[in-house]
């Protein structure tokens, strides 16, 4: 499998999908796991997932965003996937009152969700899988 994963990022920008060489898969069941691609780490718990499911991050320039970004923007997929306990999100970035995790089910409807800084990570909870970005408060 991970032979392929190559091609297929290949295939995806020949396509005009996410930037080159950004994709990682794993298979992660009721046992959790976690997947990490550039500054995004997913840790979803034991009992997250009833069965093993091929969970991919994805780098993603195509989706429209509201506010801009100070991260890429993540697919997290199977999007719209439920999880039965919450997933944590961890962003390998310096935490700032100026910044703001944003998650879609559908890469069209932004929620704000909570986030609590610990040292240069951002964290965030998630409970479906779908796209997830840090945003940049506008100065107030």
């Amino acid at each position: 499998m991970q032979r392929t994963i190559p091609v297929l990022s290949a295939w995806l920008v020949a396509c005009g999908g996410p930037s080159a060489g950004a994709l990682t898969t794993a298979q992660i069941g009721a046992e959790g796991g976690r997947l990490s691609l550039g500054e995004l780490s997913i840790e979803i718990p034991a009992g997250a997932l009833d069965q093993q499911t091929e969970i991919s991050i994805s780098r993603d320039d195509q989706v429209e965003i509201e506010l801009p970004g100070l991260t890429d923007v993540f697919d997290i997929e199977p999007s719209g996937l439920p999880l039965a306990l919450p997933a944590e999100v961890y962003f390998e970035i310096e935490a700032t009152s100026q910044a703001s995790v944003r998650w879609s089910p559908d890469g069209d409807a932004w929620a704000v969700l909570d986030e609590a800084a610990l040292g240069p990570e951002l964290t965030a909870r998630i409970d479906q899988l779908g796209w997830i970005y840090v945003a940049e408060l506008p100065p107030e």
